[in-house]
């Protein structure tokens, strides 16, 4: 079917008439989005604020595996971040540089 002289196509998404495009309201929604807090750093604070804490119950706390714990607590060690002082199970964590680095 041929189009009147003057009238161009008009695009309107599936099951949408021109009419109820036409109708269609905007409205912002604002919503308050809470800011995940990553990994290390969760990890850091939990070790900063307990430094007798042991990795499994930093894994608990913050809800996330033993393992993803570990290989996070094993980088910041290696970055020179933190570090473990004294025996294994009487010894405690020391944040190194602030919490925010």
């Amino acid at each position: 079917m041929a189009l009147p002289t003057g009238v161009e196509p008009v695009a309107c998404p599936l099951g949408v008439s021109p009419h109820q495009e036409k109708m269609r309201v905007e409205m912002t929604v604002e919503t308050q989005v809470e800011k995940r807090v990553k990994t290390p750093q969760a990890i850091l604070v939990e070790l900063a604020a307990e430094p007798t804490i042991t990795l499994k119950q930093v894994a608990e706390r913050i809800g996330k595996s033993t393992s993803t714990v570990e290989r996070a607590v094993a980088v910041r060690v290696k970055d020179g971040r933190l570090r473990f002082v004294g025996p294994r199970k009487s010894g405690r964590w020391e944040v190194l540089g602030g919490i925010g680095s």
